[in-house]
């Protein structure tokens, strides 16, 4: 009884995923990444920084001076999934603000 219920209970969250589009390949991010890498090198000023995220569509959280922090994030385009990613970027910078270090993770969000 245990077995059967646990393989139909598997079977219908498979279906439903099927149906919502979590079945669907994973965004991938790789150009953006690189573009990060390349357009943000150690040093970039954090005026700078600010212009190249804008022009790759992020959306950017406030810089905060006094811990020297910007964070950044850009949703995947919208493709009615139940679960979609998101680019979070970190960048640090030195007192002169000049970024000093540049954390990149996607995150996964859903129901």
């Amino acid at each position: 009884m245990k077995r059967s219920l646990a393989t139909f209970f598997r079977t219908l969250f498979s279906t439903i995923c099927l149906i919502a589009g979590c079945a669907e390949k994973a965004f991938d991010w790789t150009g953006v990444k690189e573009s990060l890498v390349r357009s943000l090198p150690e040093g970039t000023p954090a005026a700078r920084a600010t212009s190249v995220l804008d022009s790759l569509g992020f959306t950017i959280g406030t810089f905060g001076p006094r811990d020297s922090i910007m964070t950044a994030r850009k949703r995947e385009p919208v493709k009615n999934k139940l679960v979609f990613s998101t680019l979070r970027v970190v960048l640090r910078f030195d007192s002169s603000h000049r970024l000093v270090q540049r954390d990149v993770h996607e995150v996964f969000t859903g129901p």
